[in-house]
């Protein structure tokens, strides 16, 4: 998939209609790779997206750096 609007049709949005696709047909995503530049705001926003509905908070916490 080549995505060239992320105002459009942000990360997220993509990769979540791609594994509801999959569902579908008894499938399911196990990875996905990115190739190329991403602007730093599609990855925050998709980062924020996980965190907010994947119920992840071992992932999402923030880190204490002065361990």
């Amino acid at each position: 998939m080549n995505l060239t609007n992320i105002t459009q049709t942000p990360l997220h949005i993509a990769f979540d209609a791609v594994c509801q696709s999959a569902q579908q047909r008894g499938m399911r995503v196990t990875g996905s790779e990115l190739v190329g530049l991403v602007p730093l705001k599609a990855l925050l926003d998709a980062g924020r997206s996980f965190c907010t509905n994947n119920n992840a908070p071992q992932v999402c916490q923030k880190p204490n750096w002065s361990e």
